[in-house]
């Protein structure tokens, strides 16, 4: 006796075939996305070797006399990857001041940072990029600042840029 299985038991079994699968590929790539995101910095971090820079860095420089720039830094580090916060207030003789939130990621490279800070606002336009050695056993950042002038919109440079760490 040779039974055929009918059209509608085909399809069951093709519709269970098809939803096993999603749900494997959707743990599968769950799974490697925890891996990617959590497993792989957690180990990175737990076997990084170098100086860490996490903490609250500050500035004070001028440009052209006519303003004061207050700066702020908030790092956070996962083995060499640099993330966080950079605030700038800028003073202006004549004026009231700017306010400026930035984000901040970056990496450590042998003794030096790089890092990119890109403004939050969408009412304001400006980047921060830094080049950065690290100074003083850790407690100092020293390079040079490249960022946007609003005012006269050109491209400036801090040829002498400087971090301290906040105790």
């Amino acid at each position: 006796m040779n039974v055929e299985p009918s059209s509608n038991a085909l399809i069951n079994e093709l519709w269970l075939t098809l939803i096993v699968t999603i749900i494997s590929s959707i743990i599968t790539w769950s799974f490697l996305l925890m891996v990617q995101r959590v497993v792989l910095p957690w180990y990175e971090n737990l076997t990084y070797k170098g100086i860490r820079l996490e903490g609250s860095w500050q500035s004070t420089t001028s440009s052209h006399k006519k303003v004061t720039h207050h700066e702020f830094m908030d790092i956070k580090q996962r083995g060499h990857i640099l993330t966080g916060y950079y605030f700038v207030k800028n003073e202006l003789k004549k004026s009231k001041p700017i306010l400026s939130n930035y984000s901040l990621e970056g990496r450590i490279v042998n003794n030096h940072i790089s890092l990119s800070c890109f403004i939050k606002s969408q009412k304001q336009i400006g980047i921060v990029q830094f080049l950065l050695e690290i100074d003083e056993g850790g407690e100092a950042l020293t390079g040079k600042a490249l960022w946007i002038n609003r005012a006269e919109k050109d491209i400036m440079v801090t040829d002498d840029y400087n971090l301290q760490r906040v105790k």
